[in-house]
């Protein structure tokens, strides 16, 4: 069996929806070895996703011409955290941090002791439980309930949930 070639990967990458598929057709990308913007940009809508993986991603793909891109998700994941706890939305934003200084970049010192200071604070607390960052209305995730195993599975491939994405959904704690 042969591997896809990039174009099909990134066909893949835009008609699907889960953010686990995203991070393995992202992987198999990086795979590829090919050097192509559409490989930039696939990366950083995998980093809005999963910021740890993501991040990872960017590192490992090796172009320095987004580190910019990297220090304004860092900034975004201090005002508004993915994550659903401190410990987790920390971690994030160490993983962003790194891969900047993988790419030769480097983190400002207020994003530094921004992230220093994160766990320490009571900021991320104050934006779960208010809603707002700094009096700016912060979005908050609300989980998505999930399909009876006989319903049609959310990807819209016609088959039944329990067929489809059920298995991936449990492992992943969905």
């Amino acid at each position: 069996m042969t591997e896809p070639t990039l174009d099909q990967l990134l066909d893949e990458f835009r008609r699907c929806d889960e953010p686990d598929d995203h991070l393995l057709l992202a992987l198999r990308m990086l795979r590829t070895r090919s050097r192509d913007e559409r490989i930039v940009v696939s990366l950083l809508h995998v980093m809005d996703e999963n910021p740890k993986a993501g991040a990872a991603c960017l590192a490992t793909y090796g172009d320095a011409h987004v580190v910019h891109d990297l220090s304004r998700a860092l900034d975004r994941l201090m005002a508004r955290p993915v994550a659903d706890c401190p410990l987790c939305a920390w971690v994030d934003l160490v993983a962003v941090a790194n891969a900047i200084r993988d790419l030769g970049g480097s983190v400002t010192a207020d994003q530094q002791a921004r992230i220093d200071g994160f766990l320490a604070s009571d900021a991320w607390f104050r934006a779960r439980r208010d809603g707002t960052v700094h009096g700016a209305a912060v979005p908050t995730a609300a989980r998505a309930l999930r399909p009876g195993r006989n319903d049609p599975c959310p990807c819209g491939s016609g088959r039944k949930y329990k067929r489809c994405h059920l298995a991936g959904d449990e492992r992943t704690g969905r």
